[in-house]
């Protein structure tokens, strides 16, 4: 009766493993939205085949290689046929993964090896199952499984990311797995006498060997990250300079409107008015669109707070402005465009989002001995997500959604200023202090 209570733990535990890797799949090859229904079904039957599989054969060996090919070979074919777009990427997760649970499981049995002595034997490695044997393999599963719950948590959806480095990934879970045949050889010598048993000193260089890939791949990963989030800032960066040029267009709309004078003037004075009333036809969108009101005395202030707030009002949110006449502000065009165009865009995205209560935004600018101070407040249905005093998008690699902030807070930090933000009931306030830099024309 033992016996088989320990057999049915071991049929579950390897089935927890296999499904373990079907979640890193979803993390990182398998784009959820996309599955049917039909897809689900056949990858529970394979995840519980595969498992299966793995508990029956652990029955009597502690670690098979041709079994272990063969659970890859079939679970890889099986992901491939429901996802055929990433057929690399889907290969190399799956061999990382389960080489990293055999590796774990390895490094466990030299340690118990050098604990139990001639136990281990018939307790751990060979024709037993043991609670012992059910320890290690629940211990390693343990591990993996809070990884996979810290990669989840701290890093989302990152099928992007890993598709770029699905060749990496592809060359540490090849390396991982000749190392982990490697020193299954080596476990084999011990037991049989060839080799000095000294198993927590193997346990140690291949847990420090497999550490060294992993964190290399971790780097890897990082950087490219690194460079995927700079690349988004800069095309943010791009696309606010074509506002810029936009905006300065309207400007100049602005400033020719002396020589529509001029020309209406004209039409009048001769009694053209047919004439007349065609210019007005041609020239009336435009000026609509090019009045702006002063609220600060900084034509490109105005200009973006004119824009926005024309913009928000069209998505019935509710635009308040309190502001004062600030002739010079601590910053050169391209940057006031990118701090108000970002600090607004998230205010109107957020009430967008409101379903339930008044969507509003309420900004107040004031200059006092040379300090600016900038506040925009906006109402908010749902407190947003913060993780170590930063605000979390709830959107992950997709465009460049989540890097205003960090652009907001890149030319706060260049002109020595204070950036912070509140989280009141229903509303969430920016608040950004600046001294003068008499540098700035």
């Amino acid at each position: 009766m033992n016996e088989l209570i320990l057999v049915g733990i071991q049929i579950v535990t390897s089935i927890w493993e296999v499904w373990m890797c079907y979640q890193l799949l979803l993390l990182t090859v398998i784009d959820e939205e996309y599955r049917t229904k039909k897809d689900k079904i056949i990858m529970w039957c394979a995840v519980t085949f595969v498992g299966l599989l793995l508990g029956l054969n652990r029955i009597n060996s502690f670690f098979s290689s041709p079994t272990f090919v063969l659970m890859n070979i079939i679970f890889i074919i099986v992901c491939i046929c429901l996802n055929r777009k990433k057929k690399v990427l889907c290969v190399s997760v799956i061999i990382l993964y389960f080489t990293l649970v055999a590796i774990l499981d390895m490094a466990l049995a030299f340690i118990s090896y050098d604990l139990l002595g001639k136990e281990f034997i018939n307790g751990v490695y060979i024709y037993m199952t043991t609670w012992k044997r059910e320890g290690v393999y629940f211990l390693s599963r343990s591990v993996i499984c809070v990884g996979i719950y810290l990669l989840k948590k701290r890093v989302g959806n990152i099928h992007e990311l890993a598709e770029k480095c699905k060749y990496f990934i592809w060359g540490v879970g090849v390396v991982l797995f000749v190392l982990l045949i490697k020193y299954q050889y080596v476990l084999g010598e011990m037991l049989s006498g060839d080799r000095k048993p000294r198993g927590i000193s193997a346990s140690l260089g291949l847990l420090i060997t497999t550490i060294i890939l992993v964190l290399l791949e971790i780097f890897v990963l990082k950087y490219r990250y690194m460079k995927q989030e700079k690349d988004a800032i800069f095309l943010r960066e791009q696309l606010l300079e074509e506002r810029y040029i936009e905006i300065m267009r309207t400007h100049q709309v602005i400033h020719d409107m002396r020589n529509h004078f001029l020309l209406l003037q004209k039409y009048e004075k001769e009694q053209q008015w047919e004439q007349l009333h065609q210019y007005l036809e041609v020239i009336s969108e435009d000026l609509y669109e090019a009045s702006t009101k002063v609220w600060s005395g900084n034509v490109i202030v105005d200009m973006i707070l004119n824009s926005k707030k024309k913009y928000a009002e069209e998505k019935e949110i509710k635009v308040e402005i309190e502001t004062e006449v600030i002739p010079r502000f601590p910053l050169d065009n391209r940057e006031v465009i990118s701090l108000f165009g970002n600090l607004l865009d998230n205010a109107i995205e957020a009430c967008e989002k409101i379903r339930k209560i008044e969507k509003w935004i309420r900004i107040r600018m004031q200059k006092r001995h040379e300090v600016l101070s900038i506040q925009i407040e906006n109402s908010i249905e749902n407190d947003p997500k913060e993780r170590s005093g930063e605000i979390l998008s709830d959107k992950i690699l997709q465009g460049v959604h989540g890097y205003g902030l960090k652009n907001v807070r890149q030319i706060v930090d260049k002109h020595k200023g204070i950036y912070s933000y509140q989280i009141k009931t229903n509303s969430f306030l920016t608040s950004i202090v600046m001294f003068d830099d008499e540098n700035i024309s």
